[in-house]
This record gives structure tokens, C-alpha cells and sequence, in this order.
């Protein structure tokens, strides 16, 4: 009867669909903030995919070009910026004098957690080996 209500909540609990969606960029993110996504500030006069939205790095050499994409929920148009690399990237939509900059920067949140991490292993790995030298000690 008790493995009954396991399995229950096993295949509940694999039948629940974990929803993500693709934040908007925000000037600046960090790399776990990727993908996200370039949505444009207003309505165009024609169709989103007749504009090209061009991407740079700070060098400032072209890295991508893409195609706009209509944003359902509003009649604004959008791409997804998929670049993880520290620094800062610029883009521009053809046609228009539509501008914007990403700044991507380091995780310091994920920087703290490894550190953090390390530490323990440290510890742990100290912890064991005086267990083991003090088990070998007493044979």
C-alpha cells in the first residue's frame, strides 16, 4: 500500500511540466543570464523581418546578423542575444537609428558559490584523511 503512494507521487511529480521563458536583456547581465532577449522599444511601420539587427563586440567587429522576429505578446519585434563572453556587445537594427548596448559580467554570485564549494571539499577531504590516519592508528 506504501509503494502505492510513492509511485503516485513519482509519476505526479513527472507529469508536472517545468516552464522556462527567455528573459528580456537588461543592459547588463552576467552569463547565466543567457539567453535572453533584444526587444525593440517601439512598433515598426513594416513587417519585423525586414529588419536585420546587426551585433558587435568593443573592437567593435561584427559578430552576428539576424533577422527580426515579431513578439507576440505586443506588436514590438525581438531576436535572442546568445553571447556568454565577458565584455560589452552593441547592436543596431537596419533602417533605423535603433541602438543598444549588453555588458556582460561576471557571475560574482557563481564565483562565491565554487569558492564556497572548494572550501567544504577542503574541509571534507581534511576530515577524512585524519579519520583514516586515526583508524590505521589504533590497528
Amino acid at each position: 500500500m506504501k509503494s502505492r503512494w510513492i509511485i503516485t507521487i513519482l509519476m505526479i511529480l513527472m507529469m508536472v511540466s517545468i516552464a522556462t521563458a527567455i528573459e528580456e536583456c537588461q543592459g547588463t547581465i552576467t552569463p547565466s543570464d543567457v539567453p535572453c532577449m533584444i526587444v525593440t522599444t517601439w512598433d515598426y511601420e513594416n513587417a519585423c523581418n525586414t529588419y536585420q539587427l546587426s551585433i558587435y563586440n568593443s573592437t567593435p567587429e561584427l559578430l552576428d546578423t539576424r533577422a527580426l522576429t515579431d513578439y507576440t505578446p505586443t506588436y514590438f519585434c525581438n531576436t535572442t542575444f546568445n553571447y556568454t563572453q565577458q565584455g560589452s556587445y552593441n547592436y543596431n537594427i537596419s533602417n533605423i537609428n535603433e541602438t543598444g548596448t549588453i555588458t556582460v559580467e561576471a557571475d560574482d554570485e557563481m564565483n562565491l558559490a565554487i569558492v564556497i564549494t572548494l572550501i567544504g571539499f577542503g574541509i571534507l577531504s581534511i576530515i577524512i584523511g585524519v579519520w583514516l590516519y586515526m583508524s590505521r592508528r589504533e590497528k
